[in-house]
Parts: C-alpha cells; structure tokens; sequence
C-alpha cells in the first residue's frame, strides 16, 4: 500500500521552505531598499509572523541562549514600557506608532537572528551587503548624471546630482551605505577573485565621492578613516591598483569633467569654510544645533524624572515650546538620545549595555583569531565601532528596520566561538 499522506507532506515542505525564505527576501528588500512603493510597516509586521508559522510546520526549533534570551527580553521590556507610556503621554498618535514600530524592531531581530543560527545563511549575509551596496551605487550613479531621483525622496521632482538613493535624503542614506561598506572586504562570490576585489574597490571609491557630493562632512572623514586603513590591511597588488585608479580616475574627471571638477572644488572650500565659520559665528549653525538639541534632551530626560516624556514625544515638547532654540529643527539627531529621551534612563541603559558587550565579544574575537584573514569578524567589529557616530548623522534612524536587521547579524558574528571554546565545546 502506497502512502500517500507521508508523500504529500514531503512535497509540501519545499514549498513551506520556499515560502519562508521568500518572506526572509521580502524582509530584506523593504528594508534596506525603503522608498520602494510597498507597505512597508505593513510587510514587515505580518512577514514574520508566515515565517514563524512556517518554521512551525518544518519542526525548525527555536534557538536560545542566555545572551541571545537577555536581548529577546530587553526588547518585550521596551515594547511593555512604552506601552506603559500611554500613561504619561500628551500624544496618544505618535506613542502607538513608536510601540508599532518596536514591535517590529523585536520581531526583525527574532526572524533573523535564528535565521543566522545557521552558519550557511550568516556566510550568506556579507554577500547580500555587497549586493545591496551595488544596487545603492547604481542608483546613486543615475541620480547623479540624470538629476533625478526616487519617490520617497526630498528632492523627488528637483533636478540636483545630489544622491539621496532609497532613502529620504541625503544623510539617511550615508548612514546605511557606510554601515555596510566595510563588508566590501570580506571574501564572498563577488570578491573572491581579482576581477571582484577591483569591483570591490571602485564601488568603494565612488561611494567616496558621493560622501563628498552629499556635503556630509562626518561621512567624508569616516570614509577617509575606512580607506586608509583598508589600504594598510589590503595586500600590495591591491595598494598598487588603489593609488593608480585615484590617479587616473582624479586626472579624468578634471580633463573629462571640468564642470564637475568646480561644483566640487566649491563644494570643498565651502566645507572648509564652514567648518572654520562654525568655531567662531553667533548663528545657530549645525554644530550649534546638535549641541542644543543635546542639552534639550536630557532637559527633558531630567523633567520626566528619568522615565522618559514617553515614544515619539520628544518632537512634541520641542514642537510646542523649545523649537526657536534649535532654529526650529525638532527631531534628535542622535539616536542615543532619542531613547534616553522618549524612554528613560532604563532602557537607554539596556541598549547600551547591549552594544558594550557586541563591542566586546568582536574585540575578543579579533585578538583570538589573531587577524589572520577573519574579514567577517573585522568588519563587524569596524561597522558597529562605525555606528556612533553614523547614527548621530541623521534626524532619526527610528523609521529604519534595517537596523535591526543589522544588529542580528552583529550578534550572530558575536556568537561564533573563540578558538578555546571550539575546543571545550568539542571535548564536551
């Protein structure tokens, strides 16, 4: 007698399998392409939750360990306070987005930080980083030479080069670029051979100079900072091929490009001369800015009692009262802050401990492995060292879910063991 009930589920499970890692590929797509027209709060809540059924039916066992436990609750804890925050909040609106949005947060991080258990898809990840970093340049390269730009854009409908990508404006996508751009070195299908390192490093070297086209001046040095020392860790064929495609590149864009070459000169002196402005004007100019909104901040850290004024109400207090002390700019511009802000000292305290201890575990890691070649770990380490001062560049990084996306991985590569835990793991 045939089974026919046992054959039907064995059929079924490549398809549930598809399905799950089709969800997996959605998740990736909206959020790090984020201005493409789909529903992306909408995709990114109820995705996970075809990806936790499928797991069910495949018998997928849901992995734990202490560490990775202590982040899970960290994140049920923040969604319960902010929750909680309906309390005190003088905006019920902007609370349940900011609890919607945490929601999400907790459930991206979940998703692919089992999905990263598996050594297969955690290998996988540098590769989808190089991929997306591709896709980011091309788009910057059209905005560029065309003017134009994506919906979603601040400048959607204005003809300037100036890139802004898949994000809102030109700072947001700094940040995502930046973050992924040391994973540019690790060795994938895309880098492996010679021909994809010379890619690698033309990719890197545009990116370079949207920095300087978008007018960042701490993108600028960060990727001055990154290069250099990529040059000194990269081997000397490599260092060779650098300085000569920065001479030949440098001399044709002045010969091909003269117009260029002058927007960027301009652009140059104009940064220099702002930089040297801002030490000496009475103007609110963006340092000024930064660093009042910084002192409003814990203003408002400290009349909350330490609590926090609750999700999303920190541009409502600044909004009412306070916007003509920061030239009407309301929104954090440092997302340390922004937590410490709307949520108090507690979880503000919770996410740093957090990074404190992945900045850790990387260190470890590059000391046991003595760098010899681990790009993966390197990288890591250089993306989240990376991520202060990146998420200080923008208004907010709150609306990105990639983020946490992110933070999966990082933890994920901090996970790996040390050569002596391989070792007692093994004898155990």
């Amino acid at each position: 007698m045939i089974n026919t009930t046992s054959d039907k589920v064995s059929l079924q499970i490549p398809v549930i399998r598809f399905i799950a890692l089709t969800g997996v590929l959605a998740l990736v797509i909206v959020h790090f392409f984020p201005t493409l027209p789909i529903p992306i709060s909408t995709v990114s809540l109820f995705t996970p939750m075809i990806i936790f059924i499928c797991a069910l039916i495949l018998n997928k066992p849901f992995i734990l360990d202490r560490w990775t436990s202590e982040i899970y609750v960290f994140l049920l804890l923040w969604l319960c306070y902010a929750i909680v925050g309906l309390l005190w909040t003088i905006n019920y609106a902007v609370t349940i987005d900011y609890i919607w949005k945490i929601l999400i947060y907790t459930l991206t991080f979940i998703v692919f930080s089992q999905l990263f258990r598996n050594r297969k898809y955690l290998c996988l990840a540098p590769l989808i980083f190089q991929l997306v970093i591709y896709v980011y340049c091309v788009i910057y390269v059209w905005e560029i030479l065309t003017g134009n730009h994506l919906p979603g854009s601040r400048l959607y409908g204005i003809s300037l080069p100036l890139p802004t990508g898949f994000y809102y404006n030109e700072n947001n996508s700094a940040v995502f670029v930046l973050l992924l751009s040391p994973y540019l070195r690790v060795k994938t299908h895309l880098t492996s051979s010679m021909i994809g390192k010379v890619v690698a490093l033309l990719v890197f070297l545009l990116l370079t100079a949207v920095a300087v086209i978008q007018n960042s001046r701490l993108a600028m040095v960060l990727m001055l900072m990154l290069g250099i020392y990529f040059f000194f860790r990269s081997g000397w064929l490599i260092r060779a091929l650098a300085v000569v495609t920065i001479i030949i590149g440098f001399v044709s864009f002045v010969v091909f490009f003269p117009t260029e070459y002058k927007a960027l000169q301009y652009v140059m002196k104009y940064q220099i001369k702002l930089t040297k402005a801002e030490t000496g004007s009475y103007a609110m100019t963006s340092s000024s800015i930064r660093n009042q909104l910084n002192r409003e901040s814990i203003n408002l850290l400290s009349l909350s009692k330490f609590l926090g004024v609750s999700g999303g109400n920190y541009e409502v207090y600044l909004n009412k009262a306070r916007y003509h002390k920061t030239s009407w700019v309301i929104n954090p511009h440092n997302w340390w802050l922004e937590i410490l802000a709307n949520f108090g000292l507690l979880v503000a305290l919770g996410m740093v401990f957090i990074y404190l201890r992945w900045l850790y575990r990387l260190f470890r890691q590059r000391q046991c492995f003595n760098n010899k070649g681990y790009s993966l770990n390197e990288s890591s380490l250089i993306s989240l060292l990376m991520f202060i001062p990146l998420s200080i560049i923008p208004s907010s990084i709150r609306h990105y879910y990639s983020v946490w996306a992110y933070f999966a991985f990082i933890h994920s590569v901090c996970l790996l063991p040390l050569p002596k835990e391989h070792i007692i793991a093994n004898q155990g």
